[in-house]
């Protein structure tokens, strides 16, 4: 146990003060200096200059190219304090950590050394990071602006990471990080809502990333080539890796191989005929001890395979991120205790930070994991997808544990390359398909075809708030063209009801009026047009029902109009260049006004949109009513009819509601539908 190091003696001098503190420092750096780093690298230390991680090396942390002078010694020991947290601790992803804790070195480097934060001489006295002010982050983000046109959102959650991480992890010297204040604290902001806000004053795009969906072909040859794994094939693969399994525990492999080969000729004699439809067999032909046998590569091959359609599965079916799959768990998947049909799959939202998170999933995702749990050639650790290879020097039962995003995007994109699948996107911009993107096809999906694809994807995806599902269906390439082509649809029926009832003069109302005079001169100059023609009256009309619908269509898809259908069975066909107050939003209108300050001169000159919600009918004078949309009215007319007509003890409110509705709706509803009803019925 270290001895305690009082630094904040007022009666110390500076001398002392700074002897002190790197005392606290070198004590830092010795307490963490034989420190697990299993969940890291496989080979480095903590006082190592580099920290060589799994997976790929671009993810390295070069603690000796970031901080190489001797004076930013405590800055080196703090973010090495708060990577080792985030990585060894809270299980975050290398590629994140990794990003912050660089991203924030370069740019606030020229920041913390004037101002002798976590920089300074040996010996010397330095501050800690609260001496860095909000107004410091604003300038450095500002900077990084005006410079990369750009502002990354993992440089100022390193800030946050230093905040958060426990005083314990920081024996005797929690100066070093305590009292850290941001500018997105000080507003009641996320960091990715500040910077988010910064970037949008500073006129940038701040749209959430988007990724497109697979294309629904290549989405179907996926399933038709991953589903036979859970079904045909699943009993063969399972049969096969428990051979080698059990032939492992008496015979197991040389140091250095996956495979003890002198299995293959079990499973050429047992399985040769089935493999066939799945793998077939590749034998070692060199001259060997082992020729004939099968090759380690097959092994290695139909592992990643099995797993491959497994994985494809459950993300099709799931949705998960890339870093919540590398992390799912053998048993993962558990069966209903209620209903025989439905299974949970149960795992941590990294993003959000749930635990244990239940998803409910069909039964081929229970197969699907099933498959992943047995498809192995070594079934140690816990992990339920391993990466191919590892490093010889990694003693952890995790040692093919997948780090990175990498690896697993390889597992599911091999299994695609294995059957000649081009993993295409909507998007042509897009790089080959990652996890993210078959996440969004899923989005897509659910969004193209239900009504509550928001409250879906929530639970689904495990977000905390409807934005990030919304972020998902507004911009994905699949649910645009799908909305697209209702609103297509939608547009073409109420033009063509509109036409329809214009040549059968079957609308009524103000703006019904209007428009059936408006009919009458399209039927006029229509029939001037035809006059030395040969055309029949069933063949005018025909054409001045496709005139008017062409001319109808053409206004609504230019914007001239709103054509909204509202709950009081009209149609609202308002001129989408009218700004003053719409019937139908004056009174919310005039409230915001009072409660804004606003001049109503100001907002007369603003167009108001109509809110079909509070539409009021017959009293509107863009409300449209015809035979098509408004059958509605005549159903409740009838009720009241039969209402007045009946016996007179009823309540006399709503006998008066009956008066009211038949005296204020008669004369509409007898322009549209009184061949339908007996003379005098609207009267």
């Amino acid at each position: 146990m270290n001895q305690i190091i009082n630094i904040t003696d007022n009666k110390d001098s500076t001398r002392n003060l700074g002897k002190k503190q790197w005392d606290c420092i070198d004590a830092l750096a010795e307490h963490y200096k034989d420190s697990n780093m299993s969940s890291i690298s496989a080979t480095s230390n903590f006082s190592d200059g580099v920290w060589d991680v799994f997976g790929t090396d671009e993810y390295n942390f070069k603690w000796n190219d970031w901080l190489k002078d001797e004076s930013a010694y405590p800055l080196l020991i703090a973010c090495k304090v708060a990577a080792y947290n985030k990585l060894q601790i809270s299980n975050l992803a290398v590629s994140t950590i990794q990003k912050e804790i660089s991203g924030f070195i370069n740019a606030f480097f020229d920041t913390l050394q004037p101002k002798s934060i976590l920089i300074a001489e040996r010996n010397q006295p330095f501050n800690g990071l609260s001496q860095l002010s909000s107004y410091d982050i604003q300038l450095v983000a500002q900077s990084t602006i005006a410079k990369n046109s750009g502002l990354s959102v993992s440089t100022y959650s390193c800030l946050n990471r230093f905040s958060t991480i426990p005083i314990d992890f920081f024996p005797n010297s929690s100066f070093l990080v305590s009292g850290i204040s941001t500018p997105w604290q000080e507003q009641s902001l996320s960091c990715q809502a500040w910077v988010k806000q910064i970037k949008k004053i500073h006129g940038l795009d701040v749209t959430t990333k988007s990724y497109a969906p697979l294309k629904f072909e290549v989405v179907s040859s996926i399933v038709k080539n991953a589903l036979p794994f859970i079904d045909e094939y699943f009993d063969t693969i399972v049969d096969v890796f428990d051979e080698i399994e059990e032939f492992h525990k008496e015979n197991p492999p040389k140091k250095g191989r996956k495979v003890n080969l002198n299995v293959g000729s079990i499973i050429q004699k047992k399985y040769k005929r089935k493999l066939e439809s799945i793998l077939p067999l590749r034998l070692v032909e060199s001259k060997t001890n082992h020729t004939g046998m099968i090759t380690q590569g097959w092994y290695s091959e139909f592992e990643q395979l099995s797993q491959g359609a497994a994985a494809w599965i459950i993300l099709l079916t799931t949705g998960l991120r890339n870093v919540d799959m590398r992390n799912l768990e053998k048993g993962c998947c558990q069966p209903s205790k209620r209903h025989n049909l439905l299974n949970y799959l149960i795992t941590d939202i990294k993003k959000t930070h749930l635990q244990n998170y239940v998803v409910p999933v069909p039964p081929q995702t229970k197969k699907a994991v099933q498959l992943a749990e047995l498809s192995k050639i070594d079934r140690s650790g816990s992990v339920l997808f391993q990466k191919n290879n590892t490093k010889s020097s990694d003693k952890s039962s995790e040692k093919r544990k997948m780090n990175t995003g990498e690896p697993f995007n390889r597992l599911i994109q091999n299994f695609a390359s294995r059957y000649n699948i081009s993993l295409k996107t909507i998007s042509q911009n897009e790089d080959e398909a990652t996890a993210h993107c078959i996440r969004a096809t899923l989005a897509g999906y659910i969004g193209a075809n239900s009504a509550a694809a928001i409250l879906i994807l929530k639970k689904l995806f495990g977000h905390s708030n409807a934005l990030m599902p919304d972020a998902y269906l507004s911009h994905n390439p699949v649910v645009i063209a799908e909305r697209n082509k209702n609103i297509t649809n939608s547009q073409e029926s109420l033009a063509e009801d509109m036409a329809q009832g214009m040549v059968s003069g079957k609308l009524s109302g103000t703006k019904g009026k209007q428009m059936l005079i408006g009919a009458e001169h399209i039927e006029k100059d229509l029939r001037v047009e035809f006059e030395n023609k040969s055309v029949t009256e069933m063949d005018m009309q025909i054409e001045l029902k496709g005139r008017i619908k062409e001319m109808l269509l053409s206004r609504i898809k230019e914007n001239q109009i709103y054509a909204l259908k509202t709950p009081m069975s009209v149609a609202c066909i308002r001129s989408c260049s009218d700004s003053s107050d719409t019937p139908c939003a004056k009174l919310p209108n005039r409230e915001k006004r009072k409660e804004s300050g606003i001049n109503k001169e100001i907002t007369d000159a603003l167009a108001t949109l109509p809110n079909p919600a509070h539409c009021i009918g017959k009293e509107c004078s863009d409300a449209l009513f015809g035979e098509a949309w408004s059958r509605d009215l005549l159903g409740t007319f009838d009720y009241y009819i039969k209402y007045l007509k009946g016996i007179g003890h009823q309540s006399v409110d709503i006998k008066n509601e009956a008066e009211l509705f038949v005296k204020n709706y008669g004369s509409i509803l007898k322009d549209i539908y009184a061949d339908e009803r007996g003379d005098g019925y609207f009267d």
